[in-house]
């Protein structure tokens, strides 16, 4: 079963590898099913980003598609800096360090400084079904917890047995 990842990231690439080894799934880059495309991720939340990636590399594949959209969360910023993570303060091309900077600019003397990471995973399959989970991870030790949202009754029998036979996602194991 081919299973593609709707990311142009090695680093994703080679975690998803790890995640599905050892059990009958083909996972392929996005790259490599011929998406060499970026999704706009016009979404408000990271639940509509993921959906957004992993249904365009469905549409174009046919093939099961799986996204996440990620970033971090402070309670102080109202959430900021949120979906925009990626691209906080200086845009794509600033470093992990600017952006830090920036976020630790703006945080100024605030001795709240509750934050936490969210990442939401959206798996398209071509029949239709959608499986959209999120993994949060508050403050510096917390343990990752693994919530689906939805797991309606339009899944296919063969793809939930699959997925819950397949997917060995531990307590702490994405941290």
């Amino acid at each position: 079963m081919k299973i593609i990842l709707a990311s142009n990231n090695k680093n994703k690439m080679r975690e998803f590898r790890e995640l599905l080894a050892g059990t009958d799934a083909e996972p392929i880059s996005q790259r490599d099913a011929g998406c060499d495309f970026e999704v706009d991720e016009t979404g408000t939340t990271f639940e509509e980003n993921a959906f957004l990636k992993a249904d365009a590399v469905l549409k174009a594949t046919g093939c099961i598609a799986v996204a996440d959209d990620s970033g971090l969360v402070v309670d102080a910023l109202n959430g900021e800096p949120g979906i925009y993570s990626a691209r906080y303060g200086f845009g794509h091309d600033a470093s992990d360090a600017d952006r830090n900077r920036y976020l630790l600019g703006k945080l100024g003397d605030e001795k709240n400084r509750r934050a936490r990471f969210v990442c939401c995973v959206c798996c398209c399959l071509p029949d239709g079904g959608l499986l959209p989970a999120m993994v949060l991870r508050a403050g510096l030790f917390a343990s990752v917890f693994l919530l689906f949202l939805e797991f309606t009754d339009t899944v296919p029998a063969q793809d939930r047995q699959w997925l819950q036979k397949s997917l060995r996602l531990r307590r702490g194991k994405c941290g």
